[in-house]
């Protein structure tokens, strides 16, 4: 687990957080996780040109069923549910796979008890057939509705704000795969090694009946 702090959360910042929700464009993102650009056309006329590696903001959608198609090739539908707080969710235009990952901040919790938090919370995935074990989980959906906090733009912040009656929370991150494994390479186990994991909390939830 990484080592964050948490700053406590106030009225202050509570406001200006609200203000920056109001003040936000409706939109969603478009990710090209490639080294070319791409040609993205939704629902055969809105067009957009997405350079490598770029996050690039577009226009919310109504509600309902739509296409994507990227580079001429295959037309994948996607839904929207709601034509509201679209601000954060991704159209995957290539099918990439992407990552969401957890990490916890704490006040004043010492790491033992915060490391506890976190391996009680961990599971494996297995990406490019090799397994990492955390508070992981693979995004690979055409539109993929937000559940993060930070996009795949930039790093996770050293210090988030809190509430001081919680003293410690989760906050999450969207990666790009090539970034994940770059990341989180120490994160990568063996079969065994997850074996071993699997058998260790069996043996935890016995002891507690």
């Amino acid at each position: 687990m990484k080592n964050f702090k948490a700053i406590i959360l106030t009225i202050a910042s509570l406001l200006t957080l609200a203000s920056c929700f109001l003040d936000r464009p409706k939109g969603f993102y478009i990710d090209n996780p490639t080294q070319k650009t791409i040609q993205v056309v939704i629902d055969d006329t809105i067009k957009y040109e997405v350079k490598p590696k770029e996050y690039k903001f577009a226009l919310a959608l109504p509600k309902g069923d739509h296409t994507v198609q990227t580079d001429g090739g295959t037309k994948k539908s996607f839904t929207i549910r709601s034509d509201y707080n679209q601000y954060n969710y991704l159209l995957n235009a290539t099918g990439a796979t992407y990552i969401e990952v957890t990490e916890y901040y704490s006040i004043d919790k010492p790491d033992e008890l915060m490391d506890r938090i976190h391996d009680s919370m961990a599971r494996s995935i297995t990406v490019d057939n090799s397994i990492y074990y955390g508070i992981f989980r693979i995004k690979d959906a055409v539109f993929i509705e937000n559940s993060w906090e930070h996009s795949v733009v930039g790093k996770f912040p050293e210090t988030i704000e809190i509430h001081p009656e919680t003293k410690s929370r989760g906050s999450s991150k969207l990666f790009r795969l090539d970034d994940f494994k770059k990341e989180y390479k120490n994160y990568k186990i063996t079969e065994e090694e997850m074996k071993e994991i699997e058998k260790m909390k069996a043996n935890q939830q016995l002891l507690k009946y």
